[in-house]
C-alpha cells in the first residue's frame, strides 16, 4: 500500500467523497483542492481517480508520496 496526493481544480466539499475514509482533503489559497490518500492499494486509488472522474472535476497531478517497499 502507498500513500498518495492528488490535486484537483477548485473547491471540493469532503462530503462528496465520505464514503471514502482514509482521504484527507485540503483547499489550497490558490483555488485548488489536494487529496492525500494514505495506505491506499491500486484498487482503492483507482476508486478516487473514478470518483473525480464521474464528478467531472479536472485532474492537476497524481504523486506518489510515500512507497511501500516491495520485495
Amino acid at each position: 500500500m502507498n500513500d498518495y496526493e492528488i490535486v484537483i481544480q477548485g473547491h471540493i466539499d469532503k462530503r462528496r467523497f465520505r464514503d471514502m475514509a482514509e482521504i484527507e482533503m485540503e483547499k489550497l489559497p490558490n483555488g485548488e483542492t489536494k487529496i492525500t490518500c494514505l495506505h491506499f492499494d491500486q484498487a482503492a486509488l483507482h476508486a478516487v481517480l473514478t470518483k473525480i472522474y464521474n464528478l467531472g472535476l479536472n485532474l492537476e497531478r497524481l504523486k506518489l508520496i510515500k512507497p511501500t517497499n516491495q520485495l
